[in-house]
């Protein structure tokens, strides 16, 4: 379908500076719904133009220079869950990208994110890899992952990782028979989104203790809420104490495994869910543990 297309162009001189950067960078998201694109430059810029579509065709803006930069800030709120393509025109340089809009409207005030503790709920997730294996991932994953932002700034985000534990109160607190995983600071400049990455985390399944390496966590952050939660990762079996040919176990409800990121092996499993939500524990801070205690 041909898109009408309405550029916006401003003009300030003849410098032609070269594009450094476009944020949101092509093929990220989701971005809060007030989202701007940011051009950086290497100097100030002469003529620059944006052209900006979204499902329903051009989307309207006003285009904004500064000393090293051009921004383009969209009339009304991006359309939910949309894509959205730009292209940035200077001189003879265009550059071209795509990125998604989330449900969150406006990005959250760092000071609104620090201290929280959030549990992500992966009981009710919608689980979409492995197909059809809904029951026996529901099974393994009765539980929720904490996720405690220790530090937060409008372009880095630190947290620490731990296994959650229900209370009896139908609540959660932290499983003392874990480590707790310190991830590494990441990009916060598409606040309230986030996306990290971890070499493992470890949860109780009954007598067995499950491992899910090369973990992706992402979603958006509100002062009360985690929205639009993914989580992903992969399972080997020879490590699940409890359970003696895992790959059988899951071959009998019509589920195989497959090679292993490790070593090529064919006994793993690649996990995805969507939907993740999760709530703020008001009082409860992540606390590191380095060594855990043995549990039964």
């Amino acid at each position: 379908m041909l898109r009408h297309v309405v550029p916006f162009a401003l003009l300030a001189g003849c410098a032609c500076p070269e594009i450094l950067s476009v944020t949101p960078a092509d093929g990220t998201g989701p971005v809060a719904r007030d989202a701007v694109i940011r051009v950086a430059l290497d100097g100030k810029p002469g003529k620059i133009e944006f052209t900006v579509t979204g499902p329903d065709g051009a989307i309207p803006g006003a285009v904004s220079l500064g000393e090293t930069e051009a921004v383009f800030t969209p009339t009304d709120l991006l359309p939910e869950g949309a894509d959205i393509d730009y292209s940035v025109a200077l001189c003879d340089a265009t550059s071209y990208g795509t990125f998604t809009v989330g449900a969150i409207e406006h990005a959250t005030p760092p000071d609104e994110l620090a201290g929280n503790t959030y549990a992500l709920d992966l009981t009710n997730a919608t689980w979409v890899t492995p197909p059809s294996g809904g029951a026996l991932i529901e099974q393994f994953f009765g539980g929720a992952v904490l996720v405690g932002i220790e530090a937060v700034s409008a372009t880095e985000l630190d947290a620490i990782g731990a296994s959650g534990q229900a209370t009896t109160n139908g609540g959660w607190q932290q499983d003392p028979c874990f480590a707790t995983i310190d991830f590494e600071p990441v990009d916060f400049t598409s606040n309230p989104y986030f996306n990290i990455l971890a070499d493992s985390v470890e949860f109780t399944v009954q007598t067995a203790v499950i491992t899910v390496h090369n973990v992706e966590i992402s979603g958006g952050l509100t002062s009360d809420a985690v929205v639009d939660g993914t989580f992903a990762g992969e399972i080997d079996f020879r490590e699940v104490t409890a359970v003696n040919d895992g790959c059988s176990m899951v071959g009998m409800i019509g589920l195989s495994c497959t090679d292993c990121t490790s070593d090529g092996e064919p006994f793993c499993m690649f996990i995805e869910a969507e939907d993740v939500t999760g709530e703020v524990l008001p009082g409860l801070t992540v606390v590191a543990n380095e060594d855990p205690q043995e549990c039964n």
